[in-house]
């Protein structure tokens, strides 16, 4: 059960603007170029990578002949596994928080024998994107809402949290295209990460900016060096 979306930013402006309902969404294809950001950069974003035994199969003319005929190259010559880029999906903008749910909340003490606090983590997780975070406590409502003005723009949205993989074996068991857009390397698999998917139907590498409404009534601002202290969850016994 998702209980918390967090969006990390950079800058404090950031924060307040996506407070305001202001969402800043980039193309799917940028993510394969935050060069040196180890938490961005995937250069397998919006690409499929074939299970194992999967084989290629090339159609071509023998020049030396002029014979036209296929060719399968055995997986023993081949370099690497086989990839395949969806270049339909590199131009869907892509809104990705950190999902929190009960796995990964950390029990803190707070002195009560008949309460149980409780706080998101690791921090460290955190501050890899940004030293700011706007924690949504009401993910349905924010998700309604964004579906809502993208609608109204005539764009169509899919949201989902990501399903991290093993590399030597691929996705399994999932659409290609859902894979390429919703599915990631384990080694990305701290992130705990869940996207809303917004296409515009346009091709090129702008971000987009969609204007969703004020979102204060369900989500804070928090300074990540201080999300410990100054969030806790607090379940009591009825």
């Amino acid at each position: 059960m998702r209980l918390f979306l967090v969006k990390m930013v950079e800058r404090k402006e950031y924060a307040s603007s996506l407070l305001r309902g202001e969402l800043y969404a980039n193309r799917l294809a940028c993510f394969r170029k935050f060069r040196g950001d180890k938490e961005r950069e995937d250069d397998l974003e919006g690409v499929i990578q074939e299970p194992p035994g999967s084989r290629l199969e090339l159609e071509g003319t023998d020049l030396r002949t002029g014979e036209t005929g296929k060719v399968i190259v055995p997986l023993e010559d081949m370099a690497d596994r086989i990839r395949r880029q969806i270049r339909s999906i590199d131009s869907i903008n892509v809104f990705c928080t950190f999902s929190v749910d009960h796995n990964n909340l950390e029990k803190v003490p707070n002195g009560n024998a008949d309460r149980q606090g409780w706080r998101i983590g690791p921090a460290e997780v955190f501050s890899e994107f940004g030293e700011h975070a706007v924690v949504i406590w009401n993910p349905p409502e924010f998700i309604e809402r964004v579906e809502a003005a993208a609608q109204r723009q005539g764009y169509a949205v899919s949201h989902g949290h990501v399903l991290y993989y093993d590399p030597e074996t691929g996705p399994q068991n999932i659409d290609p295209e859902v894979a390429a857009l919703f599915a990631k390397r384990n080694t990305y698999a701290h992130q705990k990460e869940h996207r809303i998917a917004i296409n515009t139907g346009t091709i090129g590498s702008d971000p987009l900016r969609l204007s969703i409404g004020d979102i204060s009534d369900i989500a804070l601002y928090f300074n990540v060096n201080n999300m410990d202290r100054e969030l806790s969850i607090i379940t009591q016994d009825r």
